[in-house]
């Protein structure tokens, strides 16, 4: 690879690949998009015309062998991310992989094992880290001004937003659901806001309340409820070894006044702060004080854009040879603190979180 190239593969030709990651890395310039695999290759052939792919496989491994990618991107059901990512990092291509990286602790280990053992970038599509108001945010507690944080509530729920595909209702693909659909997203800039404590103990719930009847609609049209095989609800408590906590709650359906609510406010000792808001609360003297952080914008929370800011990240450092913008490390603390939630809530008690060590 030189210094400005870079060969890259999509494992995936479903709507994460044709929506977001194609046309974001279509408009990098110095990438040569030269695959696209998926089992269904009737799908891959679909996409690769539809964005001028030369090639198309049905398996990463075929893939691999006959055209030796840089980089590989991959777009497909949580459950395939391990095989696909050991296997293109054992062959010599960085990874970038849709969140979650893995669903559990033991994978998410063995890919980062491998990629240290082969010098490879993994890194987790995690797009909320992108975002310009994270971003402001992450400065403005890197000033100090959040003093240390003590306690955090951690919010990604919906209304009736549950994604109708059956990819995301069986977690013999998904791996869970919303806790790990899109919980993952608020978890992971909730703690990259706050450090990345490490979680020690965990106690949490997932259940099923609505999913399996007709009370609420899919404002994404209608799934299979007899295939509806995952949690639309799980929460959890976590004590991490700093003695902070942190409160979570995931949801795709429930009676909420919000379509969706991704937020999360962080209780400091020196001022408290919501994200993405940028709402704070702090005292000087003894006088309470309030006020919002400038020149923050929902509009730019919510940009496509953030997926774009991620894929340069990783194409940069593909090209230069800098570390991983998300190091694989961080995803694991992500990962302990929601399969500590699903092992609490399958043993009905507290337990403790997978350690890196």
């Amino acid at each position: 690879m030189s210094k400005s190239s870079l060969k890259l593969a999509i494992v995936g030709a479903g709507s994460i690949s044709r929506t977001v990651h194609l046309p974001c890395w279509k408009r990098l310039e110095e990438v040569e998009i030269v695959a696209i695999v998926d089992p269904v290759i009737g799908a891959a052939r679909d996409l690769a015309k539809h964005f001028d792919i030369p090639r198309t496989f049905a398996s990463c491994e075929e893939m691999l062998a006959a055209v030796r990618p840089d980089a590989v991107d991959i777009c497909s059901p949580n459950r395939t991310h391990v095989p696909a990512a050991i296997a293109a990092m054992r062959a010599g291509a960085h990874v970038l992989c849709e969140k979650p990286l893995a669903v559990s602790t033991d994978e998410i280990r063995e890919m980062g094992e491998v990629a240290d053992a082969h010098g490879r970038i993994l890194m987790a599509a995690q797009m909320m880290r992108y975002s310009s108001v994270t971003q402001t945010l992450r400065r403005w507690i890197e000033g100090g001004n959040l003093g240390d944080v003590y306690h955090s509530r951690v919010f990604a729920t919906r209304r009736n937003l549950i994604p109708p595909r059956d990819s995301f209702l069986d977690p013999a693909f998904s791996g869970g659901g919303p806790c790990i659909d899109i919980g993952v997203h608020a978890l992971d800039a909730a703690l990259y806001l706050i450090g990345f404590p490490e979680p020690v103990r965990i106690s949490g719930v997932a259940r099923t309340n609505f999913g399996r009847n007709h009370i609420l609609p899919g404002k994404w049209g209608e799934w299979d409820r007899e295939k509806m095989l995952v949690e639309d609800f799980a929460c959890g408590q976590v004590r991490f070894a700093d003695g902070s906590t942190m409160h979570l709650e995931c949801s795709w359906l429930g009676h909420q006044p919000e379509d969706e609510r991704i937020e999360a406010q962080f209780m400091g000792l020196q001022a408290g702060l919501t994200w993405p808001g940028g709402r704070y609360s702090t005292a000087r003297n003894q006088v309470l004080s309030d006020g919002v952080i400038a020149g923050l914008s929902m509009k730019d929370f919510y940009s496509p854009d953030n997926y774009e800011h991620e894929i340069r990240a990783f194409r940069e450092a593909c090209v230069t040879g800098a570390p991983s913008p998300i190091p694989w490390q961080q995803s694991f603390r992500v990962m302990a603190i929601l399969e500590g939630i699903y092992a609490s809530a399958r043993l009905g008690r507290e337990v403790d979180a997978a350690r890196l060590c």
